[in-house]
């Protein structure tokens, strides 16, 4: 068997969007019928490949599943009824997306003010459930120069419970645009690549 997949994971994981991409070449086919199992991936154990030899199938990962080190064993009966099978494929994958709770961005810096003003300092705040060593980045138009922004784990930290990532931003008299609002773009990235994005609320210049 020979696995034709190209995982776009970090270091090779299969994640969310991921093909499994699967080739059998039998010697001497005869009339033979080729199935891989797939019930680890909760999918069909019977999965049918193509007909023509070489045999080849292919099948998205289905979402929201977690894995490492998963044989594919692969099996072919010929039409006297002999049977093979291989368990030469194991593959690892992750494509559970990470899941933003909240987004909220604070005016730290005295009282209730309705605005922002040069040298306040603004909270950016990202709390993130089923954590799974994720990183977290911001982005505003308007500040900083649009350069994204790495925000910190404040709490939390265990795999799988809720965590949050901060961040304070000050601001200086190039970012301000008078009348305008600002706002934070975030994007959150676990350890096998899955992207799930969100946008902050505004506050006013």
């Amino acid at each position: 068997p020979v696995n034709n997949s190209t995982p776009t994971g970090l270091g090779g994981i299969y994640k969310r969007g991921d093909k499994l991409s699967l080739e059998l070449e039998l010697i001497n086919a005869d009339n033979d019928v080729v199935t891989a199992n797939l019930s680890s991936l909760g999918l069909s154990s019977n999965y049918r490949f193509n007909p023509a030899n070489p045999h080849t199938m292919e099948v998205s990962i289905p979402l929201n599943r977690e894995a490492n080190n998963t044989t594919i064993p692969i099996k072919a009966i010929d039409d006297a009824g002999n049977d093979k099978t291989w368990n030469d494929i194991a593959i690892n994958y992750d494509t559970i997306p990470p899941v933003i709770k909240s987004v909220i961005i604070t005016n730290t810096t005295g009282g209730t003010k309705p605005y922002v003003q040069a040298n306040d300092a603004i909270r950016i705040s990202v709390e993130v459930s089923k954590f799974d060593n994720d990183t977290v980045t911001a982005v505003s138009p308007k500040i900083n120069n649009g350069t994204p922004i790495t925000l910190t784990e404040a709490a939390g930290g265990a795999v799988g419970s809720s965590i949050v990532f901060e961040k304070i931003v000050y601001i200086t008299e190039t970012d301000l645009i008078q009348n305008t609002n600002i706002f934070f773009d975030v994007t959150v990235i676990d350890d096998a690549g899955n992207t799930t994005t969100g946008t902050s609320n505004s506050l006013k210049i």
